[in-house]
């Protein structure tokens, strides 16, 4: 195809002098969540990125692959439809192209699809889907010329390949453009990896998540992007090269801002921000609102009764950009109370240090409300179990307190409020019932408000015998699916979405008490338990509902019916 469309003002322009800031050598950070499924983390560490705004912004480097090569990096765009039809008429991403058919080569994002491709002859694949979508996405485009074909792999699957009707190098570009082409890129890119070698489908896939070594001889430039104050004012227009040979040089850059300058790769999220009502309590072993800086929650060693407040410091990542902050093995435990440890009160460690080879159980579960109202339990053998034999409680891979009373005993687990609740408009939790417990969402000294009672046969998630009125008249959400609480409302015995909303709020509503109704019959049983729950004193309405219970969806990996 002759006569490509492309930008003069992006071409490839020497800058005769340019502001060296030295390599970017500085450690990655590793921050491991709890061990999860593959598909939810970006990656296993994390660092900045490089946002461009779309407008003027590009980076050039000295072109170093022809033959064999792949060319990998992470981006997050949704810029809007531009370009398409082949690979250089897109918005540009990494880049190598110059007019007419020649021996160039490049990647961009054409009507919203990600594409790669190689000239003489023009050859493009597209990825199958979208990818200007606002989330993170991996790019991988490997030319094989040893075997005549191109490859495009997006988030570590192979979307499509194409033989490239020629096995020649690709020579003709002096250097290779990051951002700007046909189109100037409008969105972030980060951890930047070109190889001169086709990489196999299980090499990007088995290192997409993770730092790669420097010294491997294949790879020929490496640009992390880990580099300034996010978003803050930032000097220098060097893209450092980890190899340390093939430095670019940045163009346009406003180097200030939330654009058009060094950013976060993610975003945390605090779903009490997003929603008008607040939160009456609210419990969770991440953080729900921004504005709250306490802990977690204070757990009671096994071993020797020392105790340890678990802040919510470790970021929790996911593959659509967002991150949490939340409770994972790496989280600091601050000594509360030495025990007969030895350990002084005040000083930290990791969590996973605290628990090494010993359980834990719960004394203080903290409202993350501003209302003061946490939940607690002095009498050792009533706390709950939040870690098992050196191992984190965990439901989906996020931790979770475990009850184990009897039902119909006094053996009991409970963590209780010392004033009960009166006023319940909304309860929201995420939660697990095992069979043969007794299953309390919330309850009050012999009140059970929101109970069902398995020992009567009463398995459905709240009963006609045990509910108040209001509970009974209302309406229960599971995983997304309206019920109405007491003739249909299903036992979540995979952990579950529960969204509970009284027909008349604050009528025989009142709670106090989780796990047991404090008395001597009903108690959650068998590892039942919660991993959040949050209560309101007003009716949320459907679409604040429905954040919430999204929200959810996402961090406990738990499918919804909308």
């Amino acid at each position: 195809m002759c006569g490509r469309y492309f930008r003069t003002a992006v071409r490839w322009i020497a800058i005769c002098c340019v502001v060296a800031i030295g390599h970017d050598t500085s450690a990655v950070s590793a921050f491991p969540a709890i061990a999860g499924p593959p598909s939810i983390p970006v990656r296993q560490y994390y660092s900045n990125a490089l946002n461009f705004d779309g407008t003027n912004d590009y980076v050039y480097v000295p072109r170093m692959i022809s033959d064999n090569f792949t060319i990998e990096f992470w981006f997050k765009t949704n810029q809007a439809n531009v370009g398409g039809g082949a690979w250089y008429n897109g918005a540009s991403l990494v880049w190598a192209d110059v007019a007419n058919v020649k021996n160039d080569f490049g990647s961009s994002i054409g009507q919203g699809y990600a594409q790669f491709g190689i000239g003489n002859p023009d050859t493009t694949v597209s990825s199958t889907l979208p990818v200007n979508d606002g989330c993170w996405h991996h790019f991988a485009g490997v030319r094989d010329k040893t075997n005549d074909i191109i490859r495009l792999y997006i988030d570590g699957v192979q979307n499509s390949s194409s033989s490239a009707g020629g096995v020649q190098s690709l020579t003709d570009p002096g250097n290779i453009n990051i951002g700007g082409g046909s189109y100037y890129f409008k969105g972030s890119i980060t951890e930047i990896r070109i190889w001169n070698v086709a990489r196999t489908a299980s090499e990007i896939l088995g290192n997409m998540y993770n730092p790669v070594p420097v010294a491997n001889s294949t790879l020929v430039a490496y640009y992390s992007c880990n580099k300034g104050i996010p978003s803050g004012t930032n000097s220098g227009s060097t893209l450092s090269d980890l190899k340390g040979t093939n430095n670019g040089s940045m163009v346009g850059f406003a180097m200030t801002g939330s654009s058009s300058n060094w950013v976060k790769v993610y975003d945390p999220i605090f779903p009490l921000d997003n929603i008008t009502s607040a939160a009456t309590a609210a419990y969770s072993f991440r953080r729900l609102k921004s504005s709250y800086t306490g802990k977690a929650v204070r757990v009671r060693r096994g071993s020797d009764s020392a105790e340890a407040d678990i802040s919510m410091d470790s970021l929790i990542k996911f593959k659509n950009g967002n991150a949490y902050y939340g409770v994972d093995g790496n989280s600091t435990a601050t000594i509360t109370s030495s025990g007969s440890s030895g350990l002084s009160v005040g000083s930290t460690l990791t969590f996973k240090t605290f628990f090494s080879g010993t359980s834990c159980y719960v004394k203080i579960w903290y409202d993350q409300s501003g209302n003061g109202k946490d939940l607690s339990q002095s009498t050792t053998s009533y706390q709950p179990r939040i870690v098992n034999s050196g191992t984190l409680d965990s439901e989906n891979f996020r931790p979770f307190i475990r009850f184990f009373g009897t039902p119909g005993s006094s053996v009991r687990n409970n963590i209780d409020l010392s004033l009960a609740m009166t006023t319940v408009g909304t309860v929201s939790t995420v939660m697990r019932l095992v069979s043969g417990s007794d299953g309390f969402i919330l309850s009050d000294g012999g009140s059970f408000n929101y109970h069902s009672n398995n020992i009567s046969g009463q398995v459905k998630l709240i009963d006609s015998m045990n509910a108040s009125t209001s509970v009974s008249g209302g309406t229960v959400w599971s995983n997304g699916t309206s019920y109405s609480p007491t003739s249909g409302a299903p036992w979540p015995s995979a952990l579950s979405i529960i969204t509970l909303l009284p027909s008349t709020p604050g009528t025989g509503t009142t709670w106090g008490n989780l796990g047991s109704d404090r008395v001597t019959c009903h108690n959650m049983s068998g590892g039942s338990g919660y991993c959040e729950l949050a209560v309101f004193s007003t009716a949320l309405s459907t679409a604040e509902r429905q954040v919430i219970e999204k929200d959810q969806s996402g961090f406990y990996n738990i499918a919804l019916a909308y």
